[in-house]
C-alpha cells in the first residue's frame, strides 16, 4: 500500500501560487507587448505602402504627361520615358525592400519579446515549489 506523506512533507512541500499568478501576468503582458510591437509593424508598412504608391503614381503620370503633351523628338521623348520608369521601377523595389525590413525587424522585436519571457518562465518554474 502506498504511503502518504505526512504532514510535515506536506508543509515543507509547498506550492506558492501568487508566484504562478504573477508569472501567468508576466506572459499576458509579454502577449500584449509582442502584439502592440506587430500592431504598430503593420502601421508603418501600410504607411509606406501609401508612400511608394504615391511616389509610384508621380512617376507614371510624368510618364503619360509627356505621351500626352510631347515635346521633343521621338528619340528624347523615349528616354525620358526610360528614365521616369526606371525610376519608378527602382523606387518600387526600394519601397518592397525596406516593407520587407520593417516586417522582419517587427517579427524579431515580436519573438524576442516572447523567446524572452518563455525563458524567464522555465527559470520561475523552479521557484514554483519551495522544498522545506
Amino acid at each position: 500500500m502506498a504511503r502518504r506523506g505526512s504532514a510535515d512533507d506536506r508543509e515543507a512541500n509547498t506550492i506558492d501560487f501568487e508566484a504562478i499568478v504573477a508569472s501567468q501576468r508576466k506572459n499576458l503582458e509579454a502577449l500584449v507587448q509582442a502584439n502592440e510591437l506587430a500592431v504598430n509593424g503593420a502601421h508603418a508598412v501600410a504607411r509606406r505602402q501609401v508612400e511608394a504608391g504615391r511616389q509610384i503614381l508621380d512617376e507614371v503620370s510624368t510618364v503619360v504627361g509627356d505621351l500626352v503633351r510631347p515635346s521633343g523628338s521621338v528619340e528624347d521623348r523615349l528616354a525620358r520615358q526610360a528614365e521616369s520608369s526606371r525610376r519608378a521601377f527602382e523606387k518600387g523595389v526600394s519601397a518592397a525592400r525596406e516593407i520587407g525590413e520593417v516586417i522582419a525587424k517587427t517579427g524579431n522585436e515580436a519573438l524576442n519579446v516572447i523567446g524572452n519571457r518563455v525563458i524567464e518562465g522555465f527559470d520561475e518554474m523552479r521557484d514554483y515549489t519551495h522544498v522545506g
